[in-house]
């Protein structure tokens, strides 16, 4: 008596994962046909499905894989599995970091900033597992006292994506000199004092400033604000005279009628 060494075959076991559809009402059930497994004997001893009952047409919410596993009378085993997948419309969970604040104590034009090291203060995360998160733009040069607005966007393997905005400003530390700018057509001479600075200043000959007074003096102590103000007012010329204007001004009338 032959021994009876071949496995029975599948004839029709899906080679490539079937996909669950979402329709208008949302995911659409699966519906595929069962696999026919043939053997040289002529017949199958038996077909196991697991999971135990699945059946067709069946709903799932997640992925899922089926396994066929055909029996023929001297033991031989075949298996075609099938893997269901659902696909995922479903965006990151993403939340940007709070817009800060840099302060420079040094004096310079403007700052260079890596968005990239700011990736440990965004939260992201989503079921299908890891998520790209890419900055835009990565890096900026910034001017000083000026700002920068960055993008974050977060994609799954789905390519699902979600965005989030913050800002990134550049400014002149608290109390420094040179954040105050000298004023247009004057000077500023700043000296240190005790507790802190004190700037004047004053305006070139033939200019004065708006209010009149010869000079205007500002101070802070380190790390507070300027007082009265961060804003040094600009001198104006001392020459008031107005331009003259002659303004000739002709009215016509209607007789016997509404002016």
């Amino acid at each position: 008596m032959l021994l009876d060494n071949e496995p029975p075959v599948f004839q029709n076991c899906p080679s490539h994962p079937i996909i669950v559809r979402r329709g208008p009402n949302g995911i659409e059930p699966v519906n595929l046909t069962e696999p026919v497994a043939v053997d040289n004997s002529g017949s199958i001893a038996r077909l196991e499905v697991k999971p135990h009952g699945f059946r067709t047409p069946v709903t799932t919410f997640q992925d899922m894989a089926v396994k066929y596993v055909a029996y023929d009378f001297d033991g031989n085993v075949a298996i075609c599995e099938i893997n269901i997948t659902v696909t995922d419309d479903t965006p990151p969970l993403l939340s940007c970091p709070q817009s800060y604040v840099i302060e420079l104590v040094d004096r310079q034009d403007s700052y260079v900033v890596n968005f990239n090291e700011t990736r440990r203060k965004v939260n992201v995360s989503d079921a299908s597992g890891e998520v790209n998160v890419q900055f835009i733009p990565d890096k900026a040069t910034i001017l000083i006292g000026t700002f920068e607005n960055i993008t974050v966007v977060a994609t799954d393997k789905y390519n699902n994506r979600a965005t989030c905005h913050f800002q990134v400003a550049v400014q002149a530390t608290s109390c420094v000199d040179w954040e105050l700018k000298p004023p247009a057509n004057g000077a500023l001479n700043c000296l240190p004092g005790d507790k802190g600075l004190q700037c004047i200043a004053t305006c070139n000959k033939g200019f004065r400033f708006t209010d009149g007074e010869p000079v205007k003096t500002f101070s802070c102590q380190k790390k507070s604000p300027w007082s009265p103000t961060s804003v040094v007012p600009d001198c104006v010329s001392e020459d008031t005279q107005q331009a003259d204007y002659n303004v000739i001004a002709t009215m016509t009338y209607r007789a016997n009628g509404a002016v």
